[in-house]
């Protein structure tokens, strides 16, 4: 809505100004029995301006707008897709090159390890054949514990 309002009397429909144009609204005065409905439309459009801009066309962006990641993540699916022979499509998974260093994670987790073994040993009191061969589940073979 613009805001702008004509009102004449309390009594009468007021005139309200809205982006699709005039409105009118409101009670009128007139007994009800007296009553002949009225209803008037009105459209105007530019049909010279609505033509052009549909066969304009909208100007795309030569540049992209994604980042360093993202152009890869895009060269990637073009070049490294493909269809076997049931018809469907494959991707390799793209894994990133720089990979973020873990630090001492396996120190931390063995002795995290070796933290739960004496748990289990205290609460069930497993056999050492069961730990070792829960440990030989879990671990590497060049971890095992004699």
């Amino acid at each position: 809505m613009k805001g702008e309002t004509i009102k004449r009397d309390e009594r009468l429909p007021f005139a309200l100004s809205t982006k699709l144009g005039w409105v009118i609204a409101g009670s009128t005065a007139f007994p009800m029995e007296n009553l002949e409905e009225t209803s008037v439309s009105y459209l105007s459009l530019n049909t010279e301006e609505l033509i052009q801009s549909f066969w304009e066309l909208k100007q795309v962006p030569t540049s992209s707008s994604f980042t360093k990641e993202e152009n890869l993540c895009e060269k990637h699916s073009v070049e490294d897709y493909a269809r076997n022979d049931k018809g469907r499509y494959s991707v390799k998974l793209p894994f990133k090159a720089e990979r973020q260093k873990l630090g001492d994670s396996k120190g931390l987790a063995f002795g995290q390890f070796l933290n739960l073994e004496k748990g289990l040993m205290r609460k069930c009191q497993m056999s050492t054949s069961s730990i070792r061969t829960l440990c030989q589940n879990i671990c590497p073979l060049d971890t095992w514990r004699k």
